[in-house]
């Protein structure tokens, strides 16, 4: 059994299992099946599988980005896949890469509730692990940020907004300028106009000083 809170305790009798699971909020799903799990740890998350290679499954690029909110991962070919907040169920034959990014997108998902910019979550997801972006306008917006910034530029703003609780297309701005040292408003045009897509500016931000001279007529 898995649940999308950790489990922190089980006794098997004989006519029944009991499982403890504890966490905060919303009561999360419940995952059963006649079949046993395996479970192992990894990073944030549990992982449950009919077979110990599946639930051996290296997420290097999880370990490299760090912790991310608790999530319960099953991998099994007896339930037709699903994704929410707290638990992923995913086919055993599923590659590692593909299941970060699932991972990630949710992670996303989020930071970003009130937002219908489906492109902004492929954009992050793709670019914090380095993949190709599944929608078109997500491909044009990572390729312009990969030929604005450099690639410490780059990494160093994804990292960034991985870190940070909640996102809007104003605070990727500011994320973005804050990593370029120049103003832009990228994301918040993208989500605002009506062109499908505008390229990527920055501008210098300058201060101006005014002199004001006070002329006084003698008598």
């Amino acid at each position: 059994m898995g649940s999308g809170n950790p489990l922190k305790a089980r006794k098997k009798l004989e006519l029944i299992d009991y499982y403890y699971f504890e966490g905060k909020g919303n009561v999360p799903p419940l995952y059963w099946q006649q079949k046993p799990l395996l479970k192992k740890a990894v990073n944030n998350a549990e992982v449950y599988s009919e077979d110990i290679q599946a639930a051996s499954l290296n997420f290097q690029k999880l370990n490299e980005i760090g912790n991310f909110p608790f999530l319960t991962i099953i991998f099994t070919d007896q339930y037709p896949e699903y994704k929410d907040e707290n638990i992923l169920i995913a086919s055993p034959r599923t590659e590692a890469k593909m299941l970060e990014k699932d991972i990630i997108t949710l992670q996303f998902r989020r930071k970003l509730a009130d937002s219908t910019q489906v492109w902004i979550i492929d954009v992050l997801s793709s670019g914090l692990l380095d993949l190709k972006p599944s929608s078109k306008k997500g491909s044009i917006v990572l390729q312009e940020l990969q030929g604005e910034l450099t690639d410490d530029e780059l990494k160093a703003f994804f990292m960034i907004v991985n870190k940070v609780n909640s996102l809007t297309p104003e605070k990727l701005d500011k994320l973005l300028s804050d990593v370029k040292g120049l103003s832009t408003q990228f994301f918040t045009m993208n989500t605002k106009s009506d062109a499908p897509f505008v390229p990527l500016y920055f501008q210098e931000e300058k201060s101006f000083w005014y002199l004001v001279l006070r002329k006084q007529t003698l008598i």
